[in-house]
C-alpha cells in the first residue's frame, strides 16, 4: 500500500510539472527599425555677364564649379566694363562654405603699368591714394567676400609671375533661399564677387598694349560645412584631397 501511495505521489508529481511547464508563457515584444540612407550632393554654377562687342546683354555665360567660358574686353582708360562672377548653389545642395579664387596673369607687365600710373597720379595730385591692382575690381564687398590669402607665384622659365586672390564667402550656405513667394527650395545665387573693371584713367595706351596679354580667372569652389568646425577646417580638407 505504501509503495502505491509513493507511485501515485509521484506520478501527480509528474503530471503537475508537465502541466505547470505546459502553461508557461513569457511577456514578450518586438520591433525592428528600418534605416533608410539618402546621399547628400553639393553643387554650384560659375557665371557672369556676357559682353558683346563692349555691351553689356542680359545673357549670362554658364560656368561648372572650377571652370568658366570668360569674355574679351577692348579696354580703353578711365572706362568700367561690366565683370561679375557670380556663384550659384543649386536647388538641394547641402549647406557648403564657397569661395572664389582670382588669379591674374601677366602680373609684370601689369604692375609696371601700375607703377607707372601711380607716378602720374603722384605728379597730378600727391595726396591721391597709390593705385593698387585690386583697385580695378569695382563692387567689391568685403563684408560678404572676405580677402583670405594673396599669393604671388613665378612663372617658370620667364621673369613674369601671377597673382593668386583667395575670397571666402561670409557663411555656409545652402542650395535654397527664402522668396516673397514663399517657395523655400530654388537656387541660390549668391552676390558677385565684383561687378565691374575698371581701367585708371592715369594708364596711358603704351601701358595697356603692354598688358594685352593680361588674363583674369575666376575659379569658384563649395566644399560640404557638415563635418567641419569652421572654413579653415573644411578648406584645410580641400587642401589635402584636391
Amino acid at each position: 500500500m505504501k509503495k502505491k501511495t509513493i507511485a501515485l505521489l509521484l506520478v501527480l508529481v509528474m503530471i503537475f510539472g508537465i502541466s505547470v511547464g505546459g502553461t508557461i508563457a513569457y511577456l514578450t515584444d518586438k520591433e525592428a527599425v528600418t534605416n533608410t540612407f539618402t546621399v547628400g550632393n553639393v553643387k554650384i554654377k560659375l557665371t557672369e555677364t556676357k559682353i558683346e562687342n563692349g555691351d553689356v546683354t542680359d545673357d549670362r555665360i554658364q560656368g561648372s564649379a572650377t571652370e568658366t567660358i570668360g569674355n574679351q574686353y577692348h579696354l580703353l582708360p578711365g572706362l568700367s566694363y561690366k565683370k561679375d562672377p557670380m556663384v550659384t548653389i543649386v536647388e538641394g545642395s547641402e549647406e557648403s562654405y564657397i569661395r572664389m579664387i582670382v588669379t591674374v596673369t601677366d602680373c609684370k607687365d601689369v604692375d609696371a603699368a601700375i607703377t607707372e600710373a601711380n607716378e602720374l597720379r603722384a605728379n597730378a595730385d600727391p595726396e591721391l591714394p597709390a593705385i593698387q591692382l585690386t583697385d580695378m575690381f569695382g563692387g567689391y564687398d568685403a563684408d560678404k567676400w572676405i580677402l583670405k590669402n594673396e599669393t604671388k607665384t613665378a612663372i617658370d622659365g620667364t621673369d613674369d609671375y601671377q597673382r593668386t586672390y583667395e575670397f571666402w564667402y561670409a557663411n555656409p550656405i545652402a542650395g535654397h533661399a527664402d522668396n516673397k513667394n514663399g517657395n523655400e527650395d530654388q537656387d541660390n545665387n549668391l552676390e558677385p564677387l565684383f561687378t565691374t573693371l575698371k581701367v585708371p584713367g592715369e594708364i596711358d595706351n603704351d601701358s595697356l598694349a603692354a598688358i594685352a596679354e593680361m588674363t583674369i580667372v575666376v575659379e569658384a569652389h563649395a566644399i560640404q560645412a557638415a563635418g567641419f568646425a569652421n572654413a579653415e577646417a573644411a578648406w584645410g580638407a580641400w587642401t589635402v584631397n584636391n
